[in-house]
């Protein structure tokens, strides 16, 4: 830490004047690459930004991760430092962190930054940037549920169906989450319900609905099978499973008796010729199932029985134990 370092930390802005009147190096880093403006970037000192600037402080300077002053402002919200660093650090809003592809838009999507994602947008950030990874600014911001973020982006043209190298799309993960107020928003705008997004291990691909089945997201399933009810007895191309089935091997109660209610076939059978009241081991669901005519296939009494078997056997093993140490004693 240098004697500019400091003062900047403490947002004395007198004294590190007299500092950088005196000679002292702006961009002098310390080993994490960190320069005095990213240290009055990340606190915020306005004041403080704006005199480094004026003595030619960098605002390009990378960190060792690859961030810059205007990427380290955004995660705290300080909007009015990034109005300066664009206006006076003419900085480049659409300028990517080399060693992943960050970058500013993304990182105020990911925060929940909606002022400043409106400020970058207004100047010039570039509403379908993409990570390495292929995630955008949209797909982020759906994943966490952020409406506003979500509606500021499609405005500025940022693609509705855009996947990004896992598989997945806005919609997608905005159902896995739960977030119906944004999948709503993304159905209303014409996303594209039927992307899957494929499992690398299992090459299993997943839709929407199934995936928000899986994760018990009734209000989500609801607003999907609004869309389309026929996708609700669709059985996936690789497992043969259906929605209903998934929902009943994760034990999603309320996804079941929804799903039912909607006129999902409780007989369907997977690739192994199983139901889904043959895979759930959840009671409730079971209930449910049963009441709406499910029966257990033959292919599940085996695996039924073998598993009485086994509690009878541990039983009577137990009994046998008990009965000679009982008469042992």
């Amino acid at each position: 830490m240098t004697p500019l370092m400091i003062s900047v930390g403490s947002n004395k802005v007198a004294l590190a004047h007299q500092l950088l009147e005196s000679g002292a190096n702006p961009n002098i880093a310390k080993k994490d690459g960190d320069t005095a403006l990213h240290i009055a970037c990340y606190y915020g000192h306005v004041k403080m930004v704006r005199q480094l600037l004026k003595f030619n402080a960098d605002p390009c300077a990378l960190k060792a991760d690859g961030w810059t002053p205007l990427m380290v402002a955004i995660p705290s919200n300080h909007v009015k430092v990034i109005e300066i660093l664009l206006k006076q650090g003419k900085v480049d809003p659409n300028m990517q962190n080399k060693n992943d592809g960050d970058n500013p838009l993304l990182i105020a999507s990911w925060n929940n930054c909606t002022d400043i994602v409106q400020v970058l947008l207004s100047n010039g950030a570039d509403p379908n940037i993409t990570k390495h990874d292929g995630w955008t600014p949209l797909i982020a911001a759906s994943l966490l549920g952020h409406l506003s973020i979500v509606e500021a982006l499609f405005q500025k043209g940022a693609f509705i169906n855009t996947q990004a190298k896992d598989g997945v799309t806005p919609i997608y993960v905005a159902s896995q989450d739960g977030h119906a107020m944004v999948v709503r928003f993304l159905l209303e705008k014409g996303a594209d319900f039927y992307l899957t997004k494929t499992d690398s291990e299992t090459s299993i691909t997943t839709s929407p609905l199934v995936i928000a089945c899986q994760n018990g997201h009734s209000n989500v399933v609801e607003l999907l099978l609004e869309k389309d009810i026929e996708q609700i007895n669709t059985r996936n191309p690789e497992s043969g499973a259906t929605p209903l089935f998934i929902a009943s091997y994760h034990g999603q109660a309320a996804v079941v008796k929804l799903l039912l209610m909607r006129g999902a076939n409780p007989s369907i059978k997977d690739k192994n010729k199983q139901t889904p009241i043959d895979v759930t081991k959840d009671n409730l669901c079971k209930e449910i199932l049963r009441e709406a005519g499910a029966i257990e296939t033959k292919q599940a009494l085996p695996q039924r029985i073998i598993s009485n078997a086994k509690n009878f056997t541990t039983r009577l093993v137990g009994n046998l134990r008990r009965r000679f140490i009982g008469s042992s004693n």
